[in-house]
């Protein structure tokens, strides 16, 4: 070989990044470059024509290692195209080396090896050190994976089958898109911040089973010990319970305003609508006793106060009823159980329920077709629109037959339905709207359109409970429209999970 060939041959051997060594067949370093003698911590001068095994391999491997030299030596065995092992260094270190190795034979006899070798140290103690991780995150109760800088999962934890379901083989060596065929979300932005070396947390909300669980994640960086970023770890805590915690304590203080609201209208009632016919009873008795004690009792007199107290004996009555049937009916909307419910279905239940109440007064009802499908308590829900037909009909004008027009319109953005019920009764003042939700409150006389007066009252509490909104437009002589907001998902079922 030309001397300058030698030269450069010789630079490249020494200026190489791995760790270049010849070894003869006794076993001696005949050459070695300059990073290999940086990694052991040894001048070029003190590694030359030293055993090789016997100065720089660790005592737990040098007998094994030697042997298997000897037998690449003498031909019974074979070299292999890479193998690993660690080296003892100067300052009793052992660095781990990752070798490839090629013999060179003259005239059919084994003379010496070539080998090139790359200090893996760091990644191995990086790999060893993710061992122990996962071997502690495993029996953890919070959701944990692993991805590699290419964002392809390297480690998924029990408790992360056990949420996403499926086996280990689907997700290892995979991406999320993969994986799973999401598209980019938040999720990959969280990815792409933690290869930039930032933190992310973020909540999300996922499917499982038809109900929506609530997860807070964080990502992180993984880092090897020169700081540069090998993965990215992702933990997920589940804190679906917390939520339902919240909704429940919002849904006991929201039972409880209205329990408290129910009770100042009873002893609103009570102070008021009570007082009236009592006050009658009370006015008649000490008339019949005046009367009485003056000796002035007639017969005629008699059945005038008698009929009188009667009748405000009787209102008295009513109102006591209504009173305890609007209390029997609060008891029962809170301790309702919701489904699915057709609209469509309910309607014509209700029809059928007021067949002949529809049929004696001549009324025409149209109704929108395909109406939606909410989740709500049946009977509830078929008990508000029968309320509201019901009063629509009886309020109808005189010697004019009813006419109700029943349309819905869908609020996608805020996943609700309105229900639309416009008649062309009698109607009532605007300004009045608020008064007619209130038990027992009356806008017109008693004598001309009897009941109850808790229809609506009733109409409200269900409302209520459904967490919708009931609302009133009027004009005196043009009819009214009552405005019935529904949710298509109820988001406060608590009770069913109690």
């Amino acid at each position: 070989m030309p001397n300058s060939m030698k030269v450069k041959a010789e630079e490249c051997f020494d200026t190489a990044e791995v760790i270049l060594i010849v070894m003869d067949r006794h076993q001696k370093v005949r050459a070695i470059n300059q990073t290999g003698c940086d990694v052991l911590g040894y001048s070029r001068e003190e590694i030359i024509d030293k055993n090789w095994f016997d100065n720089f391999l660790p005592l737990k491997d040098k007998e094994q290692i030697r042997n298997y030299f000897l037998g690449i030596v003498d031909g019974s065995k074979q070299i292999v195209e890479r193998y690993v092992n660690s080296v003892l260094c100067r300052d009793g270190s052992e660095r781990i080396i990752s070798w490839r190795a090629k013999k060179i034979m003259k005239n059919g006899i084994f003379d010496h090896t070539v080998s090139s070798g790359m200090d893996i140290t760091e990644d191995v103690e990086a790999q060893d050190e993710i061992l122990k991780f996962k071997l502690c995150i495993d029996t953890i109760n919070d959701i944990i994976s692993i991805k590699d800088i290419n964002r392809k999962f390297t480690y998924v934890n029990p408790k992360f089958i056990e949420f996403f379901g499926r086996s280990l083989s689907d997700y290892i060596g995979k991406t999320k898109t993969e994986a799973f065929g999401t598209p980019y979300n938040s999720d990959d932005e969280a990815d792409e911040s933690a290869l930039l070396g930032d933190t992310r947390q973020y909540n999300n909300i996922s499917n499982r089973n038809g109900e929506d669980v609530y997860l807070h994640i964080t990502k992180y960086p993984i880092k090897n010990s020169n700081g540069t970023i090998i993965g990215i770890l992702m933990n997920a805590r589940d804190f679906t319970d917390s939520v339902k915690s919240e909704k429940n304590l919002m849904e006991i203080t929201r039972n409880l305003e209205n329990r408290n609201k129910d009770l100042e209208d009873f002893a609103d009632f009570a102070c008021h609508d009570l007082q009236e016919p009592t006050r009658k009873i009370k006015i008649y008795s000490d008339q019949l006793i005046d009367r009485i004690e003056q000796g002035e009792l007639d017969k005629e007199y008699l059945t005038e106060k008698i009929k009188k107290i009667n009748n405000a004996a009787q209102r008295m009555q009513s109102l006591l009823g209504g009173l305890l049937e609007l209390s029997s009916i609060s008891m029962h909307i809170e301790e309702s159980i919701f489904s699915k419910v057709d609209l469509n279905k309910v309607f014509n239940d209700v029809l059928s329920d007021l067949e002949i109440k529809i049929d004696r007064s001549g009324a025409t009802i149209n109704i929108s077709k395909n109406m939606p499908t909410i989740r709500a308590n049946e009977s509830q829900i078929r008990q508000l629109f029968q309320n509201i037909i019901s009063n629509s009909i009886k309020f109808s004008k005189k010697e004019t037959k009813p006419i109700i027009d029943i349309s819905f319109e869908l609020n996608e953005y805020l996943s609700s339905c309105v229900i639309m019920i416009r008649d062309n009764g009698i109607g009532f003042d605007q300004k009045l709207a608020d008064k007619i939700f209130l038990p027992f409150r009356r806008l017109n006389n008693a004598k001309d359109y009897p009941g109850s007066g808790i229809g609506l009252s009733i109409c409200r509490k269900i409302i209520n409970r459904h967490c919708g909104e009931i609302n009133v437009r009027s004009e005196t002589s043009h009819g009214s429209v009552f405005m019935v907001t529904l949710p298509i998902k109820q988001e406060r079922e608590w009770y069913n999970a109690l």
